[in-house]
């Protein structure tokens, strides 16, 4: 290809394309019904194109401000001599755009991330593409390869049933999968968003990067269902399965995929990994000792399934601000000790080997800083028993109510009600949980007759609201005058909505979190709704 300038118009230049079909090895199945893909580096309009271009749109724009162009063939252009030769011209500003990509469609190898072919036969390629991905001999093993091939086959199946299974826009579809993505762009972006992707974990041989790809398939084959699959000719039963066949993709992937780490609301992690997470390469000789040391010198204990290691383990914590919002970050990091590596790494002769290579992760729990307790339905009759519970985010953080006697917990006329935080999370996470504001309601939906308790160091003095104990501005008890509503039944609902902020160990409060409970004190202030503490 080679760019020229164009004197259709001042800001106007002209590319001129040039190349034989068997000299890219497409000759055999080229026709005059295929497609070439011009992809831009900055924005360009089209203004016109030579003989045989019959016309030239934009199909996609990238993230980046890519533009590609979908240029279309006249009817009957058959390049007998195998060569396609033709200028097109271009609009743009600045006249510095060029061609970052050219690709010939349907077969689209390679492509560029951001161009995707739907024409059903396209779909039904990459399809195949997917069925016969490339694993290398070693990993085959290690994710149930030939179930992975079966399961791809048995979809592909299903969608190749007849040539209307998998459609675009010209099919007269009564029954779509998927009646929402139907003909949507959901597949489109996701192969926008995942295209690169896979092609790198195709080049990466880890076990890890593997276990990934088998994720990724399915998922694509799911969007791709999703968007262009038709039932109108598939079998009532195989209509009922179709769903499940795809659900079951990666459930090929072997026990080395199964790494589970779960983010207990305490504030610990739990870790659930295979002996091949710990090392690359295990040789089956030396796998038992390996195992053993972890558990001796590591304090891992034996897992639910063979050559699995479980462990709870307590976490390093600090605030951090995600898309926003603040969050308690617990983060820990996972491989073996160099003591339980002696097996892995001996030394002969004083020298040193390896004989299995030691590996290490890195887990990160994001926990909600601001947190809601709602304490449902807390019974008002003459000697009613609290009944309330409450549920917190992801932290054990919640907060509990008590009667006069401070251990009744019973909300009667003519008690004072106290409510204290609960901060049930693990030593290792240190916080300081400030109660930022706390309504009662009527209704089951924490909706209707609210009744203002507190706001920061704010409170509703007709209900004889106290702060019982403070921290400055951090609010961690207050008590109040029993009530009951003079409609509406005789229960109440109160939802608080509480933040924890992490001490560090130097003493000091997180300084962002901090400044949000200041925030939310000083919004109470300015309202004037409610009596506020002199502070």
């Amino acid at each position: 290809m080679e760019k020229t300038n164009s004197w259709v118009c001042r800001d106007c230049f002209n590319y001129r394309v040039n190349f034989r079909t068997d000299q890219l090895q497409i000759d055999w199945w080229w026709t005059n019904e295929d497609f070439i893909y011009l992809t831009f580096d900055e924005p360009v309009s089209f203004v016109t194109a030579a003989y045989p271009v019959k016309d030239a749109v934009l199909y996609s724009t990238g993230a980046d401000g890519q533009q590609t162009y979908k240029l279309t063939f006249e009817s009957h252009f058959n390049p007998g001599d195998k060569r396609i030769d033709f200028n097109i011209q271009f609009r743009e500003d600045n006249l510095t755009s060029v061609v970052s990509a050219a690709t010939i469609c349907p077969f689209c190898h390679p492509v560029p991330s951001f161009v995707v072919n739907v024409a059903p036969q396209a779909l039904v390629a990459q399809v195949d593409n997917w069925c016969d991905i490339e694993i290398i001999v070693d990993k085959k093993y290690h994710i149930n390869h030939q179930q992975f091939t079966n399961k791809m086959n048995r979809v592909k199946k299903y969608l190749t049933w007849t040539d209307n299974i998998l459609v675009d826009a010209t099919y007269d579809c009564a029954k779509p999968y998927n009646t929402d993505k139907f003909l949507s762009d959901s597949y489109t972006q996701w192969q926008i968003e995942n295209n690169s992707e896979i092609e790198a974990l195709r080049l990466d041989d880890s076990v890890a990067a593997t276990c990934q790809l088998i994720d990724l398939m399915e998922d694509g084959v799911r969007a791709l269902a999703e968007s262009y699959v038709c039932l109108d000719e598939m079998p009532r039963g195989k209509q009922i399965r179709f769903g499940g066949k795809i659900d079951k993709i990666s459930n090929s992937k072997g026990p080395q995929c199964v790494w589970v780490t779960t983010c207990n609301s305490a504030g610990t992690l739990t870790i659930s990994a295979h002996i091949d997470h710990f090392y690359a390469a295990v040789p089956s000789t030396i796998k038992t000792k390996l195992l053993g040391d972890l558990v001796k010198e590591d304090g891992w204990a034996e897992g639910d399934e063979d050559d699995e290691l479980k462990k709870t383990v307590a976490l390093s914590f600090s605030q951090v601000e995600v898309n926003g919002a603040s969050v308690i970050r617990g983060v820990y990091t996972f491989g073996p000790s160099e003591s339980a590596t002696a097996a892995a790494k001996p030394d002969v002769n004083n020298v040193g080997l390896e004989l299995a290579t030691p590996l290490s992760y890195t887990v990160t729990c994001d926990y909600a800083s601001s947190i809601a307790v709602k304490i449902s339905e807390v019974g008002i009759d003459a000697n009613p028993t609290f009944g309330g519970t409450s549920t917190t985010g992801s932290l054990d953080i919640g907060a509990t109510l008590t009667g006069a006697d401070d251990s009744s917990k019973k909300w009667t006329i003519g008690d004072t009600v106290t409510l204290t935080v609960a901060d049930n999370t693990a030593d290792s996470l240190t916080v300081s949980v400030a109660i930022e504001s706390c309504t009662a309601y009527s209704d089951v939906d924490y909706l209707e007759n609210a009744v203002p308790i507190s706001k920061g160091t704010c409170y509703e003095d007709q209900i004889n609201t106290q702060i019982v104990a403070r921290d400055n501005i951090i609010v961690s008890a207050l008590s109040f005058d029993a009530f009951k509503y003079s409609s509406g039944g005789n229960a109440a609902y109160v939802k608080c909505q509480l933040r924890a902020c992490i001490l560090y160990p130097e003493g000091y409060r997180d300084i962002a979190c901090s400044t949000a409970v200041s925030s939310n004190d000083k919004q109470a202030r300015d309202a004037g709704d409610l009596t506020c503490e002199q502070l």
